[in-house]
């Protein structure tokens, strides 16, 4: 299991630690999560040297990956273990969408193929606490 970490990427006293290793509060969702990509352990990293420095910062950010195979461009913002449904614009078929992650009326996470910078907008919608309920987007 993984151990948990605070907002300041700290476990306890002068002892810290970052990226996939740490499980640590997310403020998006509301909880604790353990993400293992390199943006998060990027942020994390920042947090613990600031931390070690004596300059309290927050952890606070959005997860965001991406990835591109034969020639088509996966992008994926946010963090969503469980869903009520999930909302499309476009469809998959056709190669082209966005994809909206829902949870008690708030988008949790949305997944893009071909449909740049969607997910970047939302990205930056969520962590800006701008995002609409999820019953204005459908």
């Amino acid at each position: 299991m993984r151990e948990l970490f605070t907002q300041y990427m700290e476990a306890c006293e002068d002892v810290y630690a970052c990226g996939d290793i740490v499980r640590f509060p997310l403020p998006l969702v509301g909880s604790t999560a353990s993400i293992g990509h390199w943006q998060i352990a990027h942020s994390h990293g920042r947090i613990a040297a600031l931390s070690m420095l004596g300059k309290k910062v927050k952890f606070n950010s959005v997860p965001f990956f991406w990835t591109q195979m034969y020639g088509k461009s996966i992008r994926y913002c946010g963090f969503a273990l469980n869903w009520d449904e999930i909302v499309y614009e476009g469809t998959p078929e056709d190669g082209k969408f966005a994809a909206f992650f829902i949870k008690d009326n708030k988008v949790m996470a949305a997944c893009t193929l071909g449909s740049d910078p969607v997910a970047s907008v939302i990205a930056e919608l969520m962590y800006s606490n701008q995002l609409p309920p999820a019953d204005q987007i459908k």
